[in-house]
């Protein structure tokens, strides 16, 4: 709505303030003309020209260098009622969003549902501003890890077909393969002896990896369909290399003086096997400067680390490579979608290459690896590759002790390769039972009602607070119906649904002329619904989708307010129905706009 102000004044949404008293908005026609490299005189004279021949300013006053506006707010809510809800913006002409990207060696858990989450409402995000936007899974099916699992099938006999989901299957054999490493060295050796295997094209080793990696992705695709989460395709990391990717992204690296072969340097104990940072230098090795860091490519063995990969992929997504993949079909997905993975054998996607923009939803915990391959990528070309991290994901210690781990703090800190983690299929299956009950409470018998509201408030609760900060899940806390939930929003929308059906039924629903003062709940719902283009547009800027969660959050509390004041279908006078109305509606619309985004449930009732 605020769009409307902006085109008629000529000015851009930074140089507004939405203020509660001294008019609706306001702006300082002092910084503006600094702003806009323009006299002051002469830009407070065109400003004036342009406020008297606006059809949404009703009235301004101006005090010292601030000028106050007072809306036309009849003529621009009914406006912003019948116009597009959200206004296209192209921020680039291609766009690759990679998320989830979890390793398919085990079932995914909580801290990847928030990479998910958040990858996904990217992507409907920049789909919803008319983008062309792709979406990856980057799957690692090579190292360690992978290595650990199959030591369970190679030498300890555990058979690969289970009636089991096999991606939980897999992780309990991941758990005791690692507890087994602790005390053998032998088996330590041989984990090392099946990594070097993984990269042997058609060997035994990879081919049997190759049938595991696949129950696995499909399994974990099962836990995101859940949640209505879809990608277009799959790469392997194992592709970088067969591919070639690396060995030109190698000799790339060269050329441009970027690596060095360390010949003279100091014997480590031991490279971190998920860590490319080392602070002496190895012998053998070569690695790449960050700051005053050596981070490793190539290990002294030859085996290459996650950054080297990572650094091959990143030049693919962006066309710095002559090398590209092939591509065949995987599945068809729920939603209809077909789903891709690559493949030696397989044919080339145009669609599937050379993006302008890549968004790449990994953990705060690879920052270092990532600033090297966000800072070569920007020296290379103009195209722009975003590493967009995320902080942890922790459990309370209610959620553990209900999923049968023992705590000691407030809350759990995850490890795989202990064992102490919290599946998502598992959080799902304890999240319906606890919504099971309280709906039964209030009579309510409805499976399709648990899910949706499981859905809706499990993703929301990954998204709503600032990425960078660390997330502890609670179900009581995702629950509650006087906070920050789904559940609060899915309420305000049903309420807001329950007053349209009734419009309907007396033929009340459309909208006629009218013309009145606000009164001070509907002034304060109508300046919220004023903040929705610049919230769109900043978050179109920064990509921080949690503050579109918590602009609707406070929508609602402003209608619900209004709601409880101000009647609707039995208010007399003509004028407030009709404001009232144009209110309700446009808050229905926001509100519907918002939840395709966070992908949270629209139900008629709850």
């Amino acid at each position: 709505m605020l769009r409307y102000i902006l085109e008629d004044l000529k000015i851009s949404y930074e140089d507004i303030e939405i203020k509660e008293k001294y008019g609706d908005i306001c702006f300082n026609v002092n910084k503006l003309s600094k702003k806009y490299k323009v006299e002051k005189q002469i830009f407070e004279n065109e400003l004036l020209k342009l406020i008297k021949s606006s059809n949404f300013i009703k009235s301004f006053d101006k005090v010292n260098d601030f000028f106050n506006i007072f809306l036309n707010w009849p003529k621009l809510l009914v406006k912003f009622l019948n116009d597009k809800i959200i206004e296209e913006k192209i921020i680039a002409n291609k766009i690759l969003i990679e998320h989830t990207s979890a390793n398919p060696n085990k079932a995914l858990h909580i801290g990847h549902l928030r990479n998910s989450c958040i990858g996904d409402c990217l992507y409907r995000f920049l789909k919803k501003l008319g983008n062309k936007v792709f979406v990856a899974n980057y799957v690692d099916d090579t190292g360690a890890q992978m290595a650990e699992l199959l030591i369970a099938f190679k030498y300890l006999n555990k058979d690969i077909n289970t009636n089991e989901k096999f991606d939980l299957y897999c992780s309990k054999l991941y758990t005791q393969v690692n507890k087994l490493l602790e005390n053998d060295e032998n088996l330590r050796k041989l984990k090392n002896i099946i990594v070097k295997e993984l990269e042997i094209e058609n060997s035994f080793t990879s081919e049997l990896n190759k049938q595991i990696v696949k129950k696995v992705i499909e399994a974990q695709l099962q836990t995101l369909w859940y949640f209505d989460i879809y990608f277009d395709f799959i790469n392997k990391e194992s592709d970088i290399l067969s591919f070639g990717l690396w060995e030109e992204t190698f000799e790339k690296l060269k050329k441009l003086n970027k690596i060095e072969f360390v010949e003279n340097g100091e014997e480590v104990d031991k490279l971190d096997e998920y860590s490319s940072s080392i602070t002496k230098r190895k012998v053998g090795t070569y690695v790449i400067k960050s700051k005053n860091t050596n981070l490793v490519l190539i290990k002294s063995d030859g085996t290459l680390t996650y950054l080297a990969k990572d650094i091959a992929y990143a030049f693919w997504k962006h066309s710095l490579l002559s090398k590209s993949f092939l591509f065949s079909f995987l599945l068809k997905q729920p939603n209809g979608k077909e789903l891709y993975q690559t493949d030696k054998f397989g044919r080339e996607i145009k669609d599937f290459e050379n993006f302008d923009m890549s968004i790449n939803v990994i953990g705060r915990e690879q920052s270092e690896n990532q600033y090297v391959i966000e800072n070569l990528i920007k020296e290379l070309t103009n195209k722009k590759y975003i590493y967009y991290s995320y902080g942890l994901v922790f459990i309370s210690k209610k959620v553990a002790n209900s999923l049968g781990i023992e705590v000691e703090k407030d809350f759990l800190k995850m490890s795989g390769r202990k064992g102490l983690v919290v599946n998502v299929d598992d959080l799902i299956k304890k999240f319906e039972e606890k919504v099971r009950e309280t709906l039964e409470k209030r009579n309510i018998k409805d499976d399709e009602l648990v899910k949706k509201i499981v859905k809706s408030c499990l993703r929301y609760e990954m998204v709503k607070l600032d990425k960078n900060k660390d997330l502890i899940f609670d179900f009581d806390e995702a629950l509650r119906l006087d906070g920050n939930t789904a559940l609060y929003l899915m309420y305000t929308y049903a309420r807001i649904n329950s007053i349209v059906r009734n419009l309907e039924k007396i033929g009340e629903l459309k909208v006629n002329d009218f013309d009145c003062e606000l009164n001070e709940e509907e002034k304060n719902l109508a300046k919220e619904i004023l903040k929705f283009d610049s919230v769109i547009n900043s978050v179109a800027k920064t990509l921080e989708i949690n503050q579109l969660a918590n602009y609707i959050y406070e929508l609602s509390k402003k209608f619900n307010v209004f709601y409880e004041k101000c009647r609707i279908i039995d208010e007399k006078d003509k004028d407030k129905k009709e404001l009232r109305k144009v209110l309700l509606l446009i808050t229905k619309n926001i509100l519907e706009n918002a939840f395709d985004i966070l992908g949270i449930e629209k139900v008629e009732r709850i």
